[in-house]
């Protein structure tokens, strides 16, 4: 009976701490990578639906980890990124927080290139290693969500 209490609890706790299935753990996040497109609007919902939110990448490290996963896959995918709001200036939309103070980008290409010709969402485009690039929100792509790795559940698609 003791060695089950132990087992029971062990479960208990591990439970708390990994991803739902359908999720990579890396460090204190949890990716999902979709297998479906959409567009950046409907993968921001997407995200929510599944209790997380579009990718905001943090830093270089999150971002060689991004890659990573992503180049197994062969396709392109939306990331949180946009100028929708104002032309030329980039934000995370979840956050809020304007791209130019947080130090740190992996653009294919400068998104000045593509002023007022109404690419204002970023993906990572697979033909560049999964760079950072500038695209129209309407397009099709598959996604990445994020959440923080300390519950459990699943999710599918």
């Amino acid at each position: 009976m003791k060695y089950l209490l132990i087992v029971t609890f062990l479960g208990i706790v591990c439970l708390g701490f990994s991803c739902p299935n359908g999720w990579i753990a890396n460090g204190s996040k949890c990716y999902h990578f979709s297998r479906e497109e959409e567009s950046w609007v409907e993968a921001v919902q997407v995200c929510k639906q599944i209790q997380g939110t579009l990718l905001q990448i943090e830093d270089a490290a999150e971002n060689a980890f991004i890659q990573s996963e992503a180049q197994l896959t062969n396709v392109n995918y939306w990331i949180d990124l946009t100028d929708i709001e104002q032309e030329g200036t980039w934000v995370w939309m979840e956050s809020g927080t304007p791209l130019s103070t947080t130090g740190f980008s992996d653009w294919n290409d400068d998104p000045a290139n593509y002023k007022d010709d109404g690419e204002d969402c970023a993906g990572l485009y697979e033909a560049d290693g999964h760079k950072w690039a500038v695209t129209n929100c309407a397009d099709n792509y598959n996604y990445i969500c994020e959440r923080d790795n300390t519950d459990g559940g699943s999710v599918v698609g």
